[in-house]
């Protein structure tokens, strides 16, 4: 003898009505868009909070360090900016549904690879800046953890 039962294994199992379906469809679609914009809201507000960490600590070694440090520091801002803005766009086209979804997925380990490419021929041209061009790659590490704090006290 076959019975159907719910996942639960007590009640009887009762197929949904296409109506039913059809709103949960709805609601997981509302969702996913609610999620998306959250997402872009939150990708623009760590690349503004990304922009004027760097800009604080390019003009602070500017003022206390060496002059090569703070283009090292500059160059190493600018390239992750970059970097960070790459990603935000590529990972929001490749998580949302993009129909060309296939696409970025490949030019994302591509971007990477130009991140490494980009990296290295600043260092070996001009490899005084390798220190300040290293700690301004870490800018978006240390804007990720300020953004986290300030985004936390506000909710």
């Amino acid at each position: 003898m076959i019975t159907m039962s719910s996942p639960n294994g007590r009640a009887p199992f009762v197929p949904k009505s296409q109506e039913e379906l059809d709103q949960e469809a709805e609601d997981a679609r509302l969702e996913a868009e609610e999620r998306f914009q959250r997402g872009q809201k939150d990708a623009w507000a760590l690349l503004r909070w990304t922009a004027l960490v760097a800009a604080v600590a390019v003009v602070i070694s500017a003022v206390v360090a060496p002059r090569h440090f703070a283009a090292g520091m500059a160059a190493g801002s600018v390239v992750m900016l970059l970097n960070l803005w790459g990603l935000k766009v590529l990972l929001a086209r490749i998580v949302f549904g993009d129909p060309r979804k296939a696409i970025f997925a490949v030019i994302l380990p591509l971007k990477f690879l130009a991140l490494a490419v980009v990296s290295a021929l600043i260092v070996r041209t001009w490899p005084e800046v390798a220190l300040g061009f290293g700690i301004g790659l870490s800018i978006p590490a240390v804007s990720g953890i300020v953004y986290s704090v300030v985004s936390r006290k506000r909710s």
